[in-house]
């Protein structure tokens, strides 16, 4: 839940990157629901519990049924230009996310 609460707090200095979070949870809505309310994230947390998008992306856990730890940056043409994955629950700082928002930016001419 800490990356959830992280980008929540840092949700509007995404959108002064013309930028935007998007979390896919393998919960039910209602506990996608209760997930928002809970921490009072200001960004879309989508239910996939079943799991049409997270297989998808090649990210359902082999055992676990649920989503492994993956973060990624998605252009608005839906094309994966960053991602960061690991095999243990854990998730890119917040530092090394904005680098590489601001790097691809650079490299499509974005000010």
């Amino acid at each position: 839940m800490t990356q959830l609460v992280q980008l929540g707090e840092k949700s509007q200095l995404l959108g002064a990157r013309n930028t935007m979070a998007i979390a896919i949870s393998a919960d039910t809505q209602e506990k996608v629901n209760e997930t928002i309310a809970k921490y009072n994230l200001a960004f879309p947390v989508l239910s996939d519990a079943g799991l049409k998008v997270i297989k998808r992306y090649h990210v359902l856990h082999p055992t676990k049924g649920i989503a492994m730890p993956v973060t990624y940056i998605i252009d608005s043409s839906g094309r994966i230009r960053w991602r960061y994955y690991h095999d243990r629950p854990h998730h890119p700082s917040w530092e090394v996310l904005l680098q590489a928002l601001e790097t691809i930016q650079r490299k499509d001419g974005y000010q």
